[in-house]
């Protein structure tokens, strides 16, 4: 017997599939340094079984993180052989990694709870990301659709403390901007009109942009930025 299953979109559920099920992000670490490598795991959360294949579609952001790897995790290669295909699908910004992951013959199939697949990015730029799946259907041992809700998305970041980029503004006023940082409340600004002298605190805000006001009656002013987490 069948039964109609609502989550975000109904489907049909194969019998004796767990309902208990969901598509997680976890990312480690949360917050690298430029140049640095971070883990995301597709992970598939609860106590699914039979799970013949799937395909997905992984959104991450190429302005910021490069592709170092993808490698598949123990759901699938606990039945193998299996069949893994990925392609990076660019779109300037925002780009798609689409995955289609099947186990090939067999009478048994994948159970979770347990990684999908992973992927190694690379920190390129300072700035937040955002990752997010979509487009995903899964598939019992019959390849009918499996019940998962893919309401998954997670942000990380790169930078701990992101650059700050100085513009004139005309006549010495200068605009400090940075990009945002992952639960910062506050952004605080220090100054130094030397590099031998102690840093003043100037003032803070929740914005990710600042104006000097003194800077059109000075003449060489070092700045630095530093941040007040939740």
């Amino acid at each position: 017997m069948r039964a109609l299953i609502p989550f975000l979109t109904s489907l049909m559920l194969a019998p004796g599939i767990c309902l208990a099920q969901a598509l997680q992000l976890v990312v480690d670490p949360i917050v690298v340094e430029r140049e640095e490598l971070v883990t995301v795991e597709v992970r598939l959360d609860g106590g699914a079984s039979a799970l013949r294949g799937y395909t997905l579609d992984l959104r991450y952001d190429r302005s910021l993180f490069s592709i170092s790897s993808i490698y598949e995790g123990e759901v699938m290669l606990a039945h193998t052989p299996t069949f893994f295909y990925w392609e990076d699908l660019g779109d300037n910004s925002h780009s798609v990694i689409h995955v289609d992951h099947a186990i090939l013959g067999g009478d048994a199939g994948g159970e979770g709870p347990g990684a999908l697949f992973h992927v190694v990015l690379r920190a390129e730029y300072c700035g937040v990301e955002s990752l997010w799946v979509e487009n995903a259907l899964f598939r019992d041992m019959d390849n009918q659709p499996i019940g998962v809700n893919v309401d998954a998305q997670v942000e990380h970041q790169a930078c701990q403390v992101p650059p700050l980029l100085i513009t004139d503004l005309g006549s010495g006023v200068m605009r400090l901007s940075w990009t945002p940082a992952l639960n910062a409340i506050e952004y605080h600004l220090w100054s130094r009109e030397r590099w031998y002298l102690p840093w003043q605190y100037r003032g803070a805000t929740t914005d990710t942009s600042w104006v000097d006001p003194e800077t059109p009656f000075l003449g060489m002013r070092l700045y630095q930025l530093t941040l007040l987490h939740n």
